[in-house]
């Protein structure tokens, strides 16, 4: 474990600026452009055609392969902003602290919206099911629950979202 980091990074996880968290403050800064990016630009488009079918993209004559390239690069430079608000907001700095978001991530991404198989989903959605998994947990910390209880109905959660499409399909209310 790596600690002592200087002052400035330091505020960039625990600081405010106006009575607003720097980390918040962060999170717009980068939800808000990519939000636009995947919206309203045609990257967005070539991505949600990638995610929907690689194949039919490349032959509708979108180089997929640029696109693909660009995606991880801008995957990596978010990841890497990630790191940092992280490090900052603990002060410290482990390869092994966000272990324990896989689950949050993975929820938040199928709660908000997004298709597991690609093609789908809004960072809006995503945005909502970040408040809702942050307000469930927040009343179960009020509510003194264990850690784990609170683990365990995320997964449940998880199991249940990914579950109705298929059990509506089974029952014939969806096509």
């Amino acid at each position: 474990v790596i600690s002592g980091l200087p002052d400035s990074i330091v505020f960039l996880g625990n600081g405010t600026v106006v009575g607003i968290p720097t980390a918040m403050l962060v999170f717009a800064v980068v939800a808000i452009p990519m939000a636009i990016a995947l919206g309203r630009t045609p990257f967005g488009a070539a991505t949600y055609m990638i995610g929907s079918n690689e194949k039919a993209t490349q032959f509708s004559g979108i180089d997929t392969k640029r696109v693909i390239l660009r995606i991880y690069v801008i995957s990596s430079l978010l990841a890497a902003v990630a790191g940092l608000v992280m490090m900052a907001r603990f002060n410290s700095a482990n390869a092994s602290y966000a272990e324990s978001y896989l689950l949050v991530t993975i929820l938040a991404a199928v709660l908000g919206g997004v298709d597991p198989m690609g093609g789908f989903g809004k960072i809006a959605g995503v945005i909502l099911s970040l408040v809702i998994l942050q307000v469930i947990s927040s009343a179960f910390n009020l509510l003194n629950f264990s850690q784990f209880l609170t683990l365990a109905i995320w997964g449940a959660i998880l199991v249940g979202v990914t579950a109705v499409p298929n059990i509506r399909k089974r029952l014939g209310l969806i096509d």
